[in-house]
């Protein structure tokens, strides 16, 4: 009998181990963060066209949709390489029209400045199209 409830109490406590981590982890899976984005770009473009496209459209603002067609998903998919090193850009545009971009990252504590960029007149078509 205490072999018995030994065990029983053992089982329970990994369950409730189990339901604790399950939850703590579907809670990050869901929440909206960069990282996760960027997770799931790269999935939506290991996958089948007709389903990535689903999940990449669903990255996408939907005033931007008709801008990214299946035929733009197809040519990004084929440049993928499938794996590649993430950095951090902020684009800072002044009120005298002046562009920085600031390359970043996630530090123990808080987040660092690795690098500020005056972006050239020539490039700034690069960050706002005039459509």
């Amino acid at each position: 009998m205490k072999k018995k409830n030994y065990l029983l109490s053992i089982l329970l406590v990994l369950s409730i181990g189990y339901i604790v981590y399950m939850k703590y982890e579907i809670k990050n899976i869901n929440e909206h963060n960069m990282d996760n984005t960027l997770s799931n770009l790269k999935f939506s473009l290991s996958q089948e066209d007709d389903i990535g496209y689903k999940n990449f459209l669903n990255l996408i603002t939907e005033s931007n949709h008709s801008k990214y067609t299946k035929d733009y998903y197809r040519q990004l998919k084929s440049k993928w390489s499938g794996s590649g090193l993430q950095e951090n850009y902020i684009l800072l545009k002044q009120s005298n029209g002046e562009y920085l971009l600031i390359r970043y990252f996630k530090g123990e504590k808080d987040y660092k400045i690795e690098d500020v960029i005056w972006v050239p007149e020539k490039d700034k078509d690069l960050f706002y199209k005039k459509y």
